[in-house]
């Protein structure tokens, strides 16, 4: 059996990082956590996880089509975690700077990068991507 590294790059086996979160078996504890399995969920092709996983207010009605084409039109390469303020289990909101890079099959070998600022808030418990800056 072979061990499978979780994509977001936390070293950890895939079946006990972000895993639990994509089959809703856990929830994510912090703000950096969550961003960690949204990651993921893009490279794993997790949409129902990422529509779940967005605030409520902010969901679309495009918005599975929209997950499910950015899915089949990006190949994930690596994320990189530059800061996360607040987020931890007691707080109700929280800020997480990312850098993801990534290619689309239209343009092949050249790696793109998206860096974003995104915001995160907790209700009932649970916390939500709400939305992000791109920088």
């Amino acid at each position: 059996m072979s061990v499978q590294l979780c994509p977001c790059q936390s070293n950890k086996n895939y079946e006990i990082c972000c895993q639990p979160l994509h089959l809703f078996k856990k929830h994510a504890k912090t703000a950096k956590a969550l961003m960690r399995s949204r990651y993921s969920a893009f490279v794993k092709g997790q949409v129902d996880y990422l529509i779940e996983t967005q605030y409520p207010a902010k969901r679309t009605p495009n918005g599975r089509a929209d997950i499910q084409n950015n899915i089949k039109n990006t190949t994930w390469l690596g994320l990189k975690i530059l800061s996360a303020k607040k987020g931890k289990p007691k707080d109700l909101t929280g800020l997480v700077e990312f850098i993801a890079t990534y290619t689309e099959p239209n343009q092949p070998g050249i790696v793109h990068q998206l860096h974003e600022r995104s915001e995160f808030v907790k209700e009932n418990n649970r916390w939500y991507y709400v939305s992000g800056t791109i920088y």
